[in-house]
């Protein structure tokens, strides 16, 4: 009885049914989180060198994550079946952070969260040149489009160019490289373990990096921090939900509301006005990410239809029947 009622369970988790507006509210509410972990960012390293924080921050959330983890599958709870690319992305992560970090240090908020919302655009590149990924003409025209997004923004001939602009540029391309990796590592193993690796690689590295610049945060600091991975953790929880309900290529232009509240956020936490190059280059690159998105999901559909018209056997199933009602549905958990 008790491995049916789990069947039942496992089948109602996995016949989610699609809801775009249940996706968008999910999305929304990861979007606010994310703002807020960039906020907590920005105020915590005007006291903290960036450096420190990546120690802090990677040792809270090995803290938060580990005892779910041991409590769900015991010594197996740190198992890799791919070690070596969880391994490789980690280290790619950790130098996200420190690019990220530095970035939201010296930039204004809008600005550097811009920047960084470029990696759709070295995601299309990276795909296009090293993983042997179809990339048709329109797609590399609007990569081209909100690639001239980021000079609008950086102007690095105008005299703005600096090296947090230049942290920004550098995260977004790592961003890129990092979700590559991160598409082949959760083929095998699961988010849960692929972000205590994480963090548990990079705790040690963030604590020898941060020596030069070493102070120890206060309670005030230890709260924030505490603050911001939790925001940290809603965020990443809300979008995966949110891909239970909708296609992540469905989804992706509603991404580009974080840097509506980012401009928000920055206006009202920390007084700073966006200059008009950083409008102009914000709404190119958005424009250029939501038409790359859109390209992506046409693909997606094209590939699809391809598929069944090849193989008639793929023809879709009718739904399963819904569960008695003696077992509710199941709402979403954390998945560690």
């Amino acid at each position: 009885m008790a491995v049916m009622e789990k069947t039942q369970q496992v089948s109602a988790q996995a016949s989610v049914a699609p809801s775009m507006a249940r996706a968008v509210v999910w999305l929304g509410l990861a979007m606010v989180a994310f703002t807020g972990i960039n906020t907590m960012v920005r105020e915590i390293t005007q006291q903290l060198h960036p450096f420190e924080l990546l120690f802090w921050r990677n040792l809270f959330a090995v803290a938060l994550i580990l005892p779910f983890l041991v409590l769900t599958h015991g010594r197996r709870a740190l198992h890799l079946n791919r070690p070596k690319l969880v391994i490789g992305r980690s280290i790619t992560e950790g130098l996200v952070m420190c690019c990220v970090f530095t970035a939201f240090s010296g930039l204004p908020l809008a600005e550097a969260t811009a920047i960084i919302f470029t990696n759709p655009i070295w995601i299309t590149i990276a795909a296009g040149l090293f993983l042997g990924e179809t990339v048709r003409m329109r797609r590399w025209v609007a990569t081209l489009i909100g690639f001239l997004g980021m000079l609008v923004i950086v102007r690095p001939g105008g005299g703005d160019f600096s090296i947090y602009t230049g942290a920004a540029l550098a995260g977004a391309i790592l961003i890129a490289i990092s979700t590559i990796s991160l598409r082949r590592a959760s083929q095998s193993d699961s988010p849960g373990r692929i972000i205590c690796w994480m963090s548990i690689i990079i705790t040690p590295f963030g604590f020898i990096l941060a020596q030069p610049y070493w102070q120890g945060p206060t309670p005030e600091l230890f709260a924030m921090i505490a603050l911001a991975v939790a925001f940290g953790t809603v965020g990443h929880y809300s979008l995966t939900t949110s891909y239970r309900y909708a296609e992540a290529s469905q989804t992706a232009p509603y991404l580009y509301v974080q840097l509506l509240l980012a401009a928000i956020s920055g206006f009202i936490v920390f007084g700073e006005l966006p200059t008009l190059y950083t409008y102009i280059g914000g709404v190119i690159i958005a424009g250029s990410g939501i038409y790359i998105a859109h390209r992506e999901h046409v693909a997606q559909k094209r590939a699809g239809a391809a598929a069944l018209a090849a193989d008639p056997a793929m023809e879709p199933q009718p739904a399963p029947a819904a569960a008695p009602p003696a077992a509710p549905p199941t709402k979403p958990t954390t998945s560690s």
